[in-house]
């Protein structure tokens, strides 16, 4: 996925770059600590486009997936939690983000499995549930897209079929 666009980088996106490479899983815990930190604070911003482009980064959302189900120290848990559903909404349309529930729903088991686990803080779980919400809200918002778009055809189908078209000239 992702690519293209230009080849050409923002200074941000260049950052974003070296975050998912480098930083996300360096050797030393204080730097993927602080990484943590940092996306806590990407994941609340209201530029959706931000949150787009780090979904699309090879390693962050399944390495931050891994962070928030797997038994890791609480603390880690927490933030990586924090960041999943905090990636997945839109603070701004007030509504899920597609491109990162689309991505998430392939860890939508996995998520649900450590819920369930129960070995997690309450905070943690609230966040992979509230996670599991926008995925399944995505999943909505997609099937009703695609059913509006089968409505508008077949009205478009009836009109034309009705009037002969009705001089709407040449369809499309």
């Amino acid at each position: 996925g992702g690519g293209g666009g230009g080849g050409v980088r923002s200074p941000l996106q260049t950052c974003l770059v070296t975050l998912d490479r480098f930083c996300l899983l360096h050797e030393r815990a204080e730097v993927r600590h602080s990484t943590l930190d940092l996306l806590i604070g990407l994941s609340r911003t209201r530029s959706a486009s931000v949150k787009q482009f780090l979904v699309t980064l090879p390693n962050t959302v399944p390495c931050v997936v891994t962070l928030a189900t797997q038994k890791e120290e609480w603390e880690v848990r927490r933030k990586a939690s924090r960041i999943l559903s905090g990636l997945s909404f839109d603070f701004d349309k007030k509504n899920t983000l597609m491109a990162t529930v689309q991505r998430l729903a392939l860890y939508e088991e996995r998520i649900a499995a450590s819920i369930m686990d129960g070995e997690i803080s309450k905070e943690t779980s609230e966040h992979l549930a509230q996670t599991l919400i926008y995925i399944s809200q995505g999943r909505r918002q997609r099937r009703d897209w695609a059913e509006r778009g089968r409505a508008d055809d077949a009205a478009r189908k009836a009109r034309v079929a009705q009037g002969g078209g009705g001089g709407g000239g040449g369809g499309g």
